[in-house]
């Protein structure tokens, strides 16, 4: 769309039906994108008029979505519209143009789009979800954080941790069972042992900092789950078996978690693919792309697949773009991988020092192994804060075995 400014009334108003439509009730979100062009080329004090894009529903009044006036740039913009609030609606989209005193006040609009939201890729098969100490996230995870959950909440880099999200009260006492159906009915998840201790909660409310919280990290004997403070200055992990009762916090995903699979070396590995949906409930599967690196089950090593599809023709645009990690090695370096039983390791990649972390002073015996059972590093350490340095390791996934008291625990990372 392009209006002249020269030989034009004063004052003349142009007004551009663009679309009729309703927004399938089923999407999450939807929103209007384009180019607009401002620009006047002389006669500064002359004014230049305003362009807005309005909407109407069923009954004749246009509402404003968006405006702009006078001079704006000597070069195209980009505005990004949300109509979110017209899901299920049928409307009418309209630009509005409104001319004012200058003859030389030229205005446009280009590549208008109405894009609805994303459509979702899922990966299929036996994956595993890693959390930010790469612990095993067992009971699912969230990867999208309500934006309108204004309840009292800590953000962090990568979590976003809450003990009260919207509308919902303070657990109080709760079985396992039922803490998991209290955070998945809100979207989240349990914290895992590590974060709990990393103060991924601490201090978002219900005076839970001075109770034993539920952890979805497993415990020991079998069936049991760790519970602990809510803050880390007074941790003393407890096992407790699924009939007893803890208080309950809640963790949302800042971003997708690590996705890996584990294969053995020699073994036959079938991508167990995905699946996709868009926001309208249409099948994408057959049109997701895969790609990345060819996984090669004859070589120990760490392999990284993607996932890709888009939606244009039902206006999504482009799905967020999934990976899954293949980690090939040894049968027996694969079953050693456990709990770290609550101590905290990062950072993970690291390219020079790895820090632990435990709970008081620990003396510890460090082993570390490739992904073939290869022991390389032999180490001990004594005290609360232990460092080890992995720089002659060459570029590679390790485990990193940790025997401290009665306990073992094995850790992934990756060495950059």
């Amino acid at each position: 769309m392009y209006t002249e400014g020269t030989g034009i009334a004063d004052n003349a108003v142009a007004n551009l039906l663009l679309a009729s439509f309703e927004i399938n009730s089923a999407v999450t979100s939807a929103e209007v994108k384009f180019q607009y062009h401002m620009k006047k080329t002389v006669n500064s004090h002359e004014n230049f008029g305003s362009l807005a894009l309005e909407v109407q529903e069923s009954d004749d009044t246009w509402t404003m979505l968006w405006s702009r006036s006078g001079h704006q740039s000597d070069d195209w913009l980009a505005a990004k519209v949300d109509i979110s609030d017209y899901l299920g609606s049928a409307i009418h989209l309209r630009f509005h143009r409104a001319r004012g005193d200058s003859s030389f006040s030229d205005a446009a609009i280009d590549d208008f789009q109405v894009l609805v939201s994303p459509p979702v890729i899922t990966l299929l098969g036996d994956v595993s979800y890693f959390s930010q100490f790469d612990e095993i996230v067992e009971s699912g995870y969230s990867a999208d954080r309500p934006i309108d959950h204004t309840g009292s909440h800590k953000t962090g880099t990568d979590v976003t941790g809450f003990s009260q999200p919207d509308g919902v009260d303070c657990s109080g006492l709760l079985t396992y069972a039922d803490a998991l159906t209290l955070v998945e009915n809100a979207g989240a998840r349990l914290p895992t042992l590590q974060e709990l201790q990393a103060d991924v909660t601490k201090g978002t409310g219900c005076s839970y900092d001075a109770e034993l919280l539920w952890t979805q990290s497993e415990g020991s004997p079998e069936g049991q789950h760790w519970v602990d403070y809510g803050s880390f200055a007074h941790t003393a992990p407890e096992s407790r078996s699924e009939t007893a009762t803890a208080y309950v916090r809640y963790v949302y995903d800042n971003a997708p978690l690590s996705a890996t699979v584990f294969v053995s070396v020699g073994d036959v590995y079938t991508d167990a693919a995905a699946m996709s949906v868009s926001s309208t409930g249409e099948d994408l599967t057959s049109s997701i792309v895969v790609g990345g690196d060819t996984v090669n089950t004859s070589i120990a090593g760490t392999y990284i697949v993607t996932y890709n599809v888009s939606d244009a023709a039902g206006g999504g645009g482009d799905a967020e773009e999934v990976t899954k990690t293949v980690i090939v090695g040894s049968t027996a370096s694969l079953e050693k991988l456990t709990s770290m039983g609550g101590v905290i390791v990062y950072p993970n990649p690291v390219t020079t020092q790895l820090r632990l972390v435990y709970p008081s002073a620990t003396q510890a015996d460090y082993t570390i192994y490739d992904l073939m059972d290869k022991q390389l590093v032999s180490h001990r350490q004594n005290g609360q804060h232990h460092q080890l340095n992995v720089s002659s390791l060459a570029k590679g996934v390790y485990l990193l075995e940790s025997k401290h008291g009665n306990q073992t625990g094995v850790f992934r990372f990756v060495k950059e």
